[in-house]
C-alpha cells in the first residue's frame, strides 16, 4: 500500500503558486484526468490520493472510468469554490502521480 509522505514536508517546498497548466476549470472546481497503464495502478493512485485526503482533511471528487482513466476534482466545499487549499492539494496530487510519494 503506498503511503503519502509528508504534507507537512511538501508545505515547506510550496511557493504559493496558483497555475496549474495540466489542470482544468469546470463548474466552480479544478480537475484534472491522469491516465495509468492498467487498472492496477488506478486503483494504487486513488488510494494514494484517498490517503492525502485523510492526513489533510481535503477530499476531491475522484472517478475511475474505462479502467485506466481516473479524475480528480477539487473545490472547497463549505465555500463552494476553488481555493487555495484546492491549489495545494492539486499540487500534492500531480506529485503523487509524478510517484515522489509513492
Amino acid at each position: 500500500m503506498p503511503i503519502f509522505k509528508g504534507y507537512n514536508e511538501y508545505l515547506r517546498r510550496f511557493e504559493n503558486q496558483t497555475h496549474l497548466n495540466k489542470w482544468g476549470f469546470d463548474n466552480n472546481s479544478i480537475y484534472r484526468i491522469f491516465e495509468f497503464k492498467d487498472f492496477k495502478g488506478a486503483i494504487t493512485f486513488i488510494n494514494a490520493v484517498a490517503q492525502m485526503s485523510e492526513q489533510t482533511n481535503h477530499h476531491p471528487d475522484i472517478q475511475l472510468y474505462d479502467y485506466k482513466f481516473v479524475k480528480i476534482s477539487f473545490k472547497t466545499h463549505d465555500q463552494d469554490k476553488v481555493t487555495m487549499k484546492d491549489y495545494k492539494a492539486a499540487h500534492i496530487v500531480d506529485e503523487i502521480y509524478d510517484g515522489e510519494n509513492l
